[in-house]
């Protein structure tokens, strides 16, 4: 019962959350998407460790169903970890990323003044 008694308490925030979200009002208080995102993540490890735990020191649950449900956890942590860097890690500004870009430009044999950035497009001409 552990599993599906986490994963309804999850159900249960991340359906209050969508549901506030429909309300234009309600959406300056919800600030808490990436914390919802994280305890998801960490519902997903826990029934890992917990279905795990099951084939350690066996049950009587089948051990295919156990590694089954530990696969399959697996590939939503690897989901939820992708989603979560995708939406929530800050992206370099455009100031760090020019600074990158000019000092890599430099270095492979072209100098600053000969390039030029344009809508996040950079035109690069080699040094004469």
């Amino acid at each position: 019962f552990f599993g599906p008694t986490l994963n309804s308490f999850i159900h249960v925030l991340m359906y209050s959350y969508y549901g506030l979200s429909v309300i234009p009002s309600m959406r300056k208080y919800l600030w808490w998407k990436k914390y919802l995102t994280q305890a998801q993540l960490i519902q997903f490890l826990l029934t890992i460790v917990h279905t795990l735990s099951a084939a350690v020191k066996p049950c009587g649950f089948p051990f295919g169903c156990l590694m089954f449900q530990s696969s399959y956890m697996t590939t939503l942590v690897i989901l939820f970890i992708n989603f979560y860097i995708k939406t929530y890690q800050k992206a370099p500004s455009r100031t760090a990323i020019k600074e990158t870009l000019v000092t890599t430009e430099i270095k492979n044999g072209f100098h600053k003044d000969y390039f030029a950035a344009a809508n996040g497009f950079l035109n690069n001409k080699k040094a004469q």
